[in-house]
């Protein structure tokens, strides 16, 4: 008796609380203002597209009373969502009015932050924003800002536009779009670096800029006006700078070695000649199968493949690159050994620095060739 007493009890405890539940949502239902209401409607317009239905609406609730704390939310998302459709239609001063509309009206209302954030962001054109209109008129029209014509149009414009925020923007908009969506590189770096060497502009609009021009350059081959126009000035990024660097360095490199090898090659030809008019050509051949010179090729090539693979996965394929080299400076050694290892030690000497100098080449254009393939062999030898 007393196990059912208190099932009852619980059952009547449950449907009471239900009861309650229910009678306070209806009475909040019935208590929800008609400006509330309004608000939705507005905001259903906003969802359709249609601003013309949904500004009235807005306009009147933004105006509307501010007694209660219902009615400042009420009145200040209507603000907010009023200088949405303002930046929507490019009408900025009336955005930024409603913006701080929205901080006058409820500081701590939910959209009080991205209205303070929006309005420090449309700060900078204040003085300009007729500008601005123009400038997002193509950048937010996704057709325009991939449309070559509009592009170039732009471009020309913007030697129009008074010195300022829209004006840098515009050409760091039109250099990204001709380096990146329409494909002219070359046409990118002059508007780069016409923001990249203005002292007036935001530090990160100008690393930005620099970082577009040298991107434009090496895309066209020109490291050498990447090294003039960036690399020498002061005001680029370090680590660019660096960068640029050693890209010249790496050219250097890669030059001298390709020549180096070149040499390599027609002091080999030239040695082959020399055996065969001293008739030292069996020299040579019996240089060229000798089984030791042979094993330690095989050695270092092999043992640096096993371990390099076994280090990670693919690492090892320079070192079969590597033994190519290795197998040319061996005909290279052989021919000398035919045609000069009879003769002085001096020509013995310049022999032996042609020979290592070849092998040092040909790994570097081995590691430079793994490089432009992904891996990171330069930057561990420091290069």
């Amino acid at each position: 008796m007393k196990a059912f007493a208190t099932r009852v009890l619980r059952h009547l405890l449950v449907a009471g609380a239900f009861a309650f539940l229910s009678t306070s949502f209806a009475a909040h239902a019935r208590a929800e203002s008609p400006a509330a209401t309004d608000l939705a409607t507005a905001n259903a317009a906003i969802d359709r597209k249609d601003d013309d239905a949904a500004k009235p609406i807005l306009a009147r609730l933004a105006t509307g009373p501010t007694a209660t704390a219902e009615e400042r939310d009420v009145a200040a998302r209507a603000s907010f969502l009023l200088a949405t459709l303002d930046e929507r239609l490019r009408d900025y001063p009336s955005a930024m009015t409603h913006y701080r509309a929205v901080l006058t009206i409820d500081p701590g209302n939910w959209f009080a932050s991205t209205a303070r954030a929006r309005l420090e962001a449309l700060a900078p054109y204040d003085a300009d924003f007729a500008s601005l209109e123009r400038l997002d008129a193509i950048r937010k029209d996704p057709a325009r800002a991939n449309d070559p014509a509009a592009i170039d149009a732009l471009a020309r414009e913007l030697q129009e536009f008074p010195s300022g925020n829209a004006r840098r923007e515009g050409y760091l908009f039109v250099a990204q779009a001709y380096l990146g969506r329409l494909q002219r590189p070359r046409d990118a770096v002059a508007p780069a670096l016409s923001v990249a060497h203005d002292r007036t502009a935001p530090l990160i609009q100008r690393q930005s800029a620099f970082d577009v021009a040298h991107a434009a350059l090496m895309a066209i081959g020109a490291l050498d006006e990447a090294a003039r126009v960036i690399g020498d000035d002061p005001d680029a990024p370090p680590w660019l700078r660096k960068t640029i660097r050693r890209d010249l360095r790496r050219r250097t490199l890669h030059v001298g070695s390709t020549r180096l090898l070149f040499l390599g090659g027609g002091i080999g030809l030239a040695a082959l000649v020399i055996a065969a008019r001293r008739q030292r050509l069996r020299i040579t051949g019996r240089a060229l199968v000798n089984p030791h010179a042979l094993a330690i090729v095989g050695v270092l090539v092999g043992l640096g493949y096993l371990i390099a693979q076994q280090w990670e996965d693919g690492d090892g394929k320079p070192f079969l690159g590597f033994g190519v080299v290795l197998l040319g400076v061996h005909v290279l050694v052989a021919s000398l050994r035919g045609a000069l290892a009879d003769r002085g030690r001096v020509l013995r000497v310049s022999s032996a620095l042609v020979v290592a100098a070849c092998v040092l080449a040909g790994a570097y254009l081995v590691l430079e060739r793994g490089q432009a393939h992904g891996a990171s062999y330069l930057e561990g030898f420091g290069l």
